[in-house]
């Protein structure tokens, strides 16, 4: 038994051997230099031999084109040299797959190592698979013009449907761009611009029943997209038991299915990470592939949740693979093929070893992770929202691996332009501003695949890292919002921020400065103060996040957190008074942190109390330490001592600030030192301080004025890239809100005057610079467009005075055609440019909105309600001019809806204000909502007892929103309107009698506002 075992053995070992012994190798002869070139080939006794790790090998007989070739079981096979290193485990199956072969009568054969079917043999029309020889056959392909007109056809339908619908303008056009998307095939573009097959994938979904009920409508456009997605045969291989197949849909996406007997397979790209990659059926720049097995006798098409493995793979490497139980990779092959993606302050493990099972439509079936199988929600159920949830963060264990969401589960898109259907999709140009909840965005599921825009993701992140156990907030930075949270492993703070874009961290000895680096790195100018940095809270339900800034602290200390969250809830409803008494108990109980002292500081200068305010922020500025951010808490306080009516000791502090604080901390200002001078002047505009604001400008003068003419010379280039011109927004901002300020100097002192002053004459040059060649370059819709013709407005009131302004607006017609290339600019003194713009911004609801609202500044003793109904009407002969040219907007919609409610005040038109409110809140819309409860109280002032009684009244009849009762109330007091503003406090305190936060803040303000109440009721009326 014992040397029966050996002889066997050693036969197995010496039997490849034998078998190419006696293999004719005399062609191999003569090209020894070259086999001895190839990795992996082994020489012996003059002959060159393949081997597996086990010894097993063959012979090279033959050299031909470039290749070795082998002879096995009589079969002339070509092995490429790249498989010689890379797949020596092949040699095994040679045998079998050369006797296969033989009968088949072909020559040419080519070894290959398939990454769904193994190691194959391919000949002239033919295909060696195991023990199967499959040919190539003719099949009739399927007529995919047709697929595609069909689909063409149901979107024009289903866009005529549209009008029907109710929605606005903008989201009119938005559904009608993303309907004629699903037509194309996809497009190279960037990460926020969703491709056709999403778009089809959601249409899919539901989507379509969402927006019209016509069923048949959405039937038929459901039905072409999935004929136009199914996937036919382009290639098949068969021997009528077995085939191997490539599939295409009509758009050119597809893979290869592999039937047999004993299982099926399929193989598609794997694929691509959103943000870490170039997109979604973009530019592949990993170039993953993906292999799935199934039962015998599944669907490829169809089945994929029924898989029992699945492999990815790099150029034929396997980099993880998944046995339907485990997930397993070796990390260091994974960073050879999967670089390190991470940019400059990149989480560590980004783009971690994962495998994203798909159906062959590119559906992502299951995020497989060592930790296991995270399945997308496959519904909007409670239920299925919870688990999705539950189970990501139990599976996904650092930054790198939640990361994966965003990457693979989600897709970038615009919020819905029109809050009544927040279901829609928005686009770069037309789109609102809504926010989902976690809960929302993982119901909106589409394929597998949720959507949304940043707050949203961020919203989602935050709901997944506090189930893990982690603290953080959603952080409110330019133009973007994400999820950071803060730890400390070791001595060091390290935050981290998951995004619609690469995780990234920042470490630090002190957590305020590694949160100062993380802020910083989004806006380069900008000056951070630790002490206050902007998040977003969502409270009551409302449809957006409100911007909120608060201390360091809270993403330290969760208990600080909850107890500064808890303040903001205060400041949500108003209920200033459960806000102070927190704040004071704070501080009465030791903690004298900065941050608490300037909360105080807000809550005093909202309820009216000036002088307070000044005393707690002093209190602020005396206790903090860095000196960036006492700069800026003294840049607050100017602005609180003039409220407070301390001009002196306000223009002292501006000047201190200026020759003083600026110098000694310009070096850790940096670039944020323009945004500084910026604040600085304006606070020197509100004092009338024309000197020193012009002082302050000159510090950044140079700076700016440089930025301006490259900003300009950028938009005026024939060859204008709007790529390039998009990654300049820091730098526009940063401008616009210089030219904003400089403009207020400008117009302060007087077009006369300022030609005595050479900085002040310069400033006027460079506003006119960024109108001509800047301003409009920024408006992609009309509503940018009409809101930049109401800063034009701005401008020419500093030519032209207001009143001669207004004079020559009412005397102008409005334009006759909505086409006009509105970039294309001559100088403001050409009396034919002058008369054009006169018409657009006589069409302009924002340039009438913002007069209007003007007539209400607090300075102004009286509202002149004459001029208001003056400026009220232009408004809404403007909402209707532009209506007749085809110039609907979302964004001039709600401003025209807000000045309609202003009219509807100073005319005692109850009825329309009835109507205006309905719509508020059938809108329900957190801005809109927001902002008319400010008008009913900011308006208060200038309407009698008797009429705002009955305003009220419908305020509580038609909206009745709880949290915002006594913003009217606050603002109403604000506005000098002390009995009307306890009038609604009463009220307020009554309709909600159950919540005692609303009665103590009546008491609050009757203490606050008695004085002002018993002064007016001794004046004379």
């Amino acid at each position: 038994m014992i040397a029966t075992r050996t002889l066997s053995t050693f036969a197995s070992l010496l039997l490849p051997l034998a078998m190419a012994w006696c293999v004719d190798t005399s062609g191999a002869t003569g090209h020894r230099d070259e086999l001895a070139k190839i990795p992996g080939l082994i020489e012996k006794d003059g002959s060159f031999t393949w081997e597996d790790a086990a010894g097993a090998g063959v012979v090279i007989s033959d050299f031909v084109d470039g290749r070795p070739m082998v002879e096995v079981a009589g079969v002339i096979i070509a092995v490429p040299p790249a498989l010689i290193v890379s797949h020596p485990e092949a040699i095994k199956h040679l045998r079998t797959l050369a006797k296969v072969a033989k009968p088949a009568a072909v020559s040419g054969w080519s070894l290959d190592v398939s990454i769904l079917a193994g190691p194959v043999l391919r000949g002239d029309k033919t295909v060696v698979v195991e023990d199967k020889l499959l040919k190539r056959i003719d099949i009739k392909l399927a007529d995919r013009a047709k697929d595609l007109a069909r689909l063409a056809t149901a979107v024009q339908q289903f866009k005529a449907k549209l009008p029907g619908v109710g929605m606005n303008h903008d989201a009119r056009k938005a559904t009608e761009a993303v309907l004629d998307l699903m037509c194309q095939e996809d497009l190279a573009g960037a990460t926020d611009e969703f491709t056709p097959d999403f778009a089809r994938r959601v249409a899919r979904t539901g989507w379509l029943t969402q927006i019209i009920k016509d069923s048949k409508c959405t039937d038929e456009l459901k039905g072409a997209i999935v004929d136009a997605e199914k996937m036919t045969a382009t290639l098949t291989f068969t021997d009528g038991t077995a085939s191997l197949s490539e599939m295409r849909d009509a758009f050119g996406h597809g893979g290869w299915t592999l039937t047999l007997p004993n299982r099926v397979s399929y193989a598609v790209p794997h694929l691509e990470p959103l943000f870490l990659g170039s997109g979604a059926q973009r530019k592949r720049r990993f170039d993953l592939d993906l292999v799935v097995d199934l039962p015998a006798k599944s669907d490829p098409l169809t089945d994929a949740d029924k898989a029992t493995a699945a492999r990815v793979y790099h150029k034929k490497r396997l980099l993880g693979s998944w046995d339907g139980k485990a997930f397993t990779a070796d990390a260091k092959v994974w960073r050879d093929e999967v670089a390190d993606t991470r940019m400059t302050h990149g989480a560590e493990n980004t783009l971690p070893p994962h495998l994203v099972l798909s159906a062959c439509n590119g559906d992502p079936r299951r995020l497989i992770v060592p930790a296991g199988v995270l399945i997308p929600a496959k519904d909007g159920s409670p239920s299925e929202v919870a688990r999705f949830l539950g189970d990501a963060a139990k599976l996904l264990p650092d930054a790198g691996y939640v990361d994966l969401v965003g990457e693979y589960l989600y897709s970038y898109v615009y919020d819905s332009p029109d809050p009544r259907f927040p279901f829609l999709i928005g686009s770069k140009q037309l789109s609102g501003e809504i926010h989902q909840t976690a809960d929302q965005t993982v119901a909106n599921v589409a394929g597998g695949v949720m959507r949304g825009d940043c707050d949203d993701i961020a919203e989602l992140y935050e709901s997944i890292c506090v189930k893990k156990g982690l603290h953080g907030h959603c952080a409110l930075l330019p133009g973007h919002t994400a999820f950071v949270y803060a730890e400390k492993p070791d001595d060091s703070w390290r935050v981290t921020l998951l995004q619609t874009g690469p995780p990234m961290q920042f470490s630090a000895k002190a957590l305020p400065d590694a949160l100062r680096a993380l802020y910083a790195s989004f806006d380069q100018a900008a000056a951070v103060d630790p002490d206050g940095l902007g998040i977003l809270l969502r409270f009551s339900g409302e449809n957006t996040r409100g911007a909120w800034r608060l201390s360091w602290r809270i993403f330290a200390e969760p208990e600080y957190s909850k107890a500064m969250v808890d303040v903001q809830r205060d400041w949500q409803y108003q209920t200033y008074a459960r806000g102070i008494t927190t704040m004071k108990k704070m501080i009465d109980a030791g903690d004298k942190d900065p941050a608490n002292y300037r909360e105080l500081a807000g809550l005093a200068n909202f309820t009216g109390q000036h002088a307070l305010a000044v005393e707690y922020m002093q209190k602020a500025i005396d206790v903090t330490v860095d000196p960036v951010g006492k700069l800026q808490m003294n840049l607050e306080q100017v602005g609180h001592m003039h409220e407070a009516k301390l001009d002196d000791q306000a223009r002292a502090l501006a000047l201190d600030i200026l020759e003083k604080q600026i110098p000694a901390t310009r070096e850790q200002l940096g670039n944020g030192i323009a945004q500084i001078c910026c604040g600085l002047a304006a606070q020197f505009n509100k004092l009338k301080a024309w000197d020193l604001s012009t002082r302050t400008l000159k510090e950044i003068q140079g700076p700016m004025n440089n930025a301006i003419m490259t900003l300009a010379g950028i938009a005026a280039n024939p060859k204008f890239d709007p790529k390039t011109w998009e990654q300049l927004a820091t730098v526009k901002s940063l401008v616009a809100a210089f030219h904003g300020v400089s403009l207020e100097l400008i117009t302060g002192v007087g077009i006369e005057e300022i030609q005595k002053d050479p900085a002040q004459a310069q400033l006027q040059k460079a506003g006119e610079v960024w109108t001509k060649h800047i301003s409009f370059r920024d408006s992609d819709d009309v509503g940018e467009v009409l809101g930049q013709y109401a800063a034009l407005g701005a401008m020419l009131k500093f030519r032209l005075g207001q009143d001669k302004l207004i004079e020559r607006l009412e005397s102008a017609t409005f334009p006759a055609t909505a086409k006009k290339d509105h970039y294309q600019r001559k100088d403001l003194e050409d009396e034919a440019q002058l008369e054009s713009d006169l018409q657009w911004i006589k069409l302009s609801v924002p340039f009438w909105y913002g007069v209007m609202a003007q007539e209400f500044a607090i300075d102004k003793e009286t509202v002149d309600t004459k001029q208001v109904k003056r400026f009220g009407r232009a408004l809404v002969a403007a909402a209707a001019a532009q209506g007749k040219l085809g110039l609907d907007s979302a964004k001039t919609e709600s401003l025209e809806q807000l000045g309609r409610v202003v009219l509807a005040l100073v005319e005692k038109d109850a009825k329309t204000l009835r109507e205006l409110l309905k719509a508020v809140a059938k809108e329900n819309d957190k801005r809109l909502r927001d902002s008319t409860a400010q008008w009913l109280g900011d308006a208060s002032r200038c309407l009698d007892d008797k009429w705002y009684g009955e305003v009220i009244q419908l305020w509580k009849e038609e909206i009745n929103y709880k949290p915002k009762w006594f913003w009217v109330a606050w603002r109403a007091a604000l506005s000098k309107a002390p009995q009307k503003a306890l009038a609604v406090a009463k009220r307020a305190a009554a309709e909600f009698k159950d919540d005692p936060s609303f009665s103590e803040e009546y008491e609050f303000m009757r203490q606050i506002l008695g004085p002002a109440v018993k002064a007016s009721d001794a004046a004379p009326h």
